[in-house]
């Protein structure tokens, strides 16, 4: 008796040292990180004042206004820290309506309190993002998202979390994706095309500037704004397939004969069905994957063109290059590509689209992007007459018919998500999901500079919000 409660004591004083261990690397992380923000918020202010500065002098206005845009300036700035230090929850946030679910929780159409605005609210479940190891995956989501402000990126205003979910708070783009224009139009003009393209391109152009791959580009992750523009969307989520699509290998691939007796028109009719359906699903795709990511080769950015050329191709056609009835033959057809890509003849495509096509569907080392991003893309002829830097003030071929702030006539209908309700008989720990909340996501909250402090005109909104053109 003596030995087994000894033995019983000893695995107890284990399991107790193993938790204040833990403890202390959670504490330590947090004081870390909580270090790492005081120096980075530091760095922000002066370099913004710095900018303050530097305009002033470039201005030529009188000493009695540059005092008086300095203190409007150091007025935001404490407004802004004070704002910081609020800590955010969900019920900050009316909920409207759910507008998007995927493999790890929804978005939804929220109304912030107070400040009346309307924003998208991507929800992510810790427990499934644990669960199928996709800790990094929102971290990188989180991190792009705070890196880019540009015009035709999706704006991340704030970012937080509780014991059980992650929460990023983006600006609402009511127009729908890209797909669902696709699905309702079969195909767009060449010269609508154009207009679409360049800017999915300066989008993609801008994320690999800032060091990052999307790795994700599809009509679904292209969002439209009330004024009709595209907005890139949807950083570091990946989705999942139904089997494993990468382990086809370029043996089977050339050994196995997947040719289909199917006609185009049968072609796009099949396809946009399937896309209604995985509209509704967390199943997705590979019809948009390069070749070299299937293979699990080692590539870069030049995967996402590859992408952009698929989207192109079914914009123009009515359907991706190498659409077949199954994941897997469709990742074959991929793999052959050099057999299997075909430009049909009723789609009358035209020699420079035709020509941009097979230059980005093509060897990722002479792809066209690859070596020298926007600027490939600008000396192709297909691209002729587009002004690059003014894209933005041009009026989009699409521009959504809204009839207010709250119009979700552009979304699918989705119900929303039950948390009590578990699709998984397997339940993480308690102390496995405190650390998960504690650990894998300390420093996730965010909030962009002086993102609720009010309209700013003229001088401060350049300096704290000036996006990239």
């Amino acid at each position: 008796m003596g030995k087994a409660g000894d033995e019983k004591k000893s695995g107890t004083t284990s399991a107790t040292a193993a938790e204040r261990a833990q403890k202390r690397d959670a504490a330590k992380k947090v004081l870390e990180q909580q270090m790492a923000n005081l120096f980075k918020e530091k760095e922000e202010r002066e370099r913004r004042k710095g900018e303050l500065e530097a305009e002033l002098k470039s201005m030529g206005v009188k000493e009695a206004e540059k005092k008086q845009i300095r203190t409007d300036h150091n007025r935001r700035e404490i407004l802004y820290a004070r704002e910081k230090r609020k800590q955010m929850t969900e019920n900050d946030f009316d909920s409207i309506h759910v507008i998007g679910q995927g493999a790890f929780g929804e978005v939804r159409l929220v109304r912030m309190k107070g400040s009346g605005e309307y924003y998208a609210m991507k929800k992510l479940l810790k427990e499934d993002m644990m669960r199928k190891e996709q800790i990094d995956h929102a971290w990188a989501e989180r991190q792009v998202l705070v890196l880019a402000n540009h015009r035709n990126v999706c704006k991340l205003n704030y970012a937080f979390q509780d014991s059980t979910s992650l929460f990023l708070i983006m600006d609402f783009l009511p127009g729908g994706d890209f797909m669902s224009l696709l699905m309702n139009r079969d195909t767009l003009t060449e010269a609508e095309t154009k207009f679409y393209a360049a800017e999915m391109i300066i989008a993609i152009d801008f994320i690999h500037n800032l060091g990052y791959i999307h790795r994700d580009i599809k009509p679904d992750n292209l969002l439209f704004d009330k004024d009709g523009h595209l907005k890139l969307s949807d950083f570091g989520l990946c989705k999942s397939y139904e089997g494993d699509p990468t382990a086809v290998t370029i043996h089977s691939a050339n050994n196995d004969d997947d040719t289909e007796d199917v006609s185009n028109e049968e072609k796009k009719q099949k396809h946009k069905e399937r896309a209604r359906k995985q509209a509704m699903s967390t199943v997705g795709t590979p019809d948009y994957i390069a070749p070299e990511v299937l293979l699990k080769k080692g590539y870069g950015k030049e995967c996402d063109w590859w992408s952009l050329g698929v989207v192109l191709y079914e914009t123009l056609v009515g359907y991706p290059p190498f659409y077949a009835d199954d994941a897997v033959k469709t990742c074959k057809k991929i793999l052959k590509y050099k057999d299997t890509l075909e430009f049909p003849e009723e789609a009358n495509l035209s020699e420079d689209a035709i020509s941009l096509l097979s230059e980005l569907i093509c060897d990722s080392d002479h792809r066209l992007g690859a070596k020298g991003g926007l600027e490939d893309f600008s000396k192709h002829p297909f691209f002729a007459g587009v002004d690059w830097g003014k894209l933005g003030d041009e009026k989009p071929p699409f521009v959504p018919e809204l009839t207010g702030p709250t119009d979700v006539k552009y979304f699918e209908e989705y119900r929303p998500v039950d948390p009590s309700a578990s699709k998984h008989k397997v339940q993480p720990s308690r102390s496995v999901r405190k650390e998960v909340g504690n650990k894998e996501y300390v420093g996730f909250t965010y909030k962009r500079p002086l993102a609720d402090a009010g309209t700013r005109k003229g001088l401060d909104k350049s300096l704290y919000e000036k996006p990239s053109s």
